[in-house]
């Protein structure tokens, strides 16, 4: 992060309030979020200030999972009755709190106020590339918005584009740990367009180890080609 922080493309002043503490200062990243309210009618962008946090507290996970988890069954519920089932509804963040205080992950959070609106859990260590086995990709674990924030199903108040900024975050990180922006990641099949077709990662094909899930990966070039539209 080096010094600074950022609000839409504007460069801002770093956030910090913990004093004599320079090193959470360095991993809290000032974003602009749409908040769209739906009124039945039409919806009503407006522009708020999102917080990027890398290196989030482990220990604030279940609070993060007590909040979601209701949402998260009811979207479920919904999605099953509209044919649109939420692929990750069994997912539950508690589960990382004994690696991430371990080291085997770091998480990366995106806030709006007190309520986080999205996480990621990333190997804190890079693993072999699936496109040039003699180099080091960091490895997107987890990715998830918060579960109002989902399109496809909810009604509600959402912020977007919080998962881009997640993954946005994940090729910063394969750039600061020096893997020049090598990111992979198996996707849920309702992700695998958005990785493939807007984020131009290549597509490696099921993997029978993940489940048939497929892999997407970044290489350097296309990474930085498309964190510069990203952050446009």
């Amino acid at each position: 992060f080096g010094d600074r922080s950022f609000f839409g493309n504007r460069i801002a002043q770093p956030i910090c309030n913990i004093p004599n503490d320079d090193s959470l200062c360095q991993q809290v990243r000032r974003y602009s979020l749409s908040s769209v309210h739906f009124d039945l009618t039409r919806f009503l962008p407006t522009e708020v200030e999102g917080l990027l946090v890398r290196d989030f507290p482990a220990t604030e996970l279940p609070v993060v999972e007590r909040e979601w988890a209701p949402a998260r069954d009811l979207l479920h519920a919904v999605g099953d009755k509209l044919g649109l089932p939420v692929e990750h509804s069994h997912w539950d963040w508690r589960r990382k709190v004994l690696s991430a205080i371990h080291g085997r992950h770091r998480i990366v959070a995106v806030k709006v106020g007190d309520v986080v609106q999205g996480l990621m859990a990333v190997y804190s260590f890079g693993r072999s590339s699936r496109l040039d086995p003699a180099r080091v990709a960091l490895y997107v674990d987890y990715i998830e918005t918060a579960p109002w924030n989902l399109k496809e199903i909810s009604l509600r108040t959402r912020y977007a584009p919080v998962g881009t900024r997640l993954l946005a975050e994940a090729v910063r990180l394969s750039l600061d740990m020096g893997f020049e922006g090598r990111v992979g990641l198996h996707s849920l099949p309702a992700a695998e367009s958005f990785y493939r077709l807007k984020l131009g990662m290549h597509d490696r094909g099921p993997d029978d180890k993940y489940g048939l899930m497929r892999y997407f990966e970044f290489d350097p070039d296309g990474a930085i080609r498309w964190l510069t539209r990203a952050e446009s």
